[in-house]
């Protein structure tokens, strides 16, 4: 399942563990049919590679770089 729109709003931290929220426009990866994989999501915190093509497929890979972008804005 990919999530297609992380950003620090979607994230609820508790005392001791955390909670991603807000799955209305998650896609479910399905490794076996055709798929469409364009996603919505926050462009601050969005891939690059989506920024630059907004036909480009919705990876985990996406996912993961929108991970590290809410840290580092987090962070600072």
């Amino acid at each position: 399942i990919l999530h297609c729109d992380l950003s620090p709003g979607n994230i609820i931290i508790f005392l001791r563990w955390g909670l991603l929220i807000n799955w209305d426009l998650s896609k479910l990866v399905d490794t076996v049919g055709p798929r469409q994989m364009t996603c919505t999501s926050t462009w601050q915190f969005m891939s690059m590679a989506l920024l630059y093509d907004q036909q480009a497929p919705h990876t985990f890979v996406d996912d993961l770089e929108s991970s590290l972008f809410i840290l580092l804005w987090t962070a600072l």
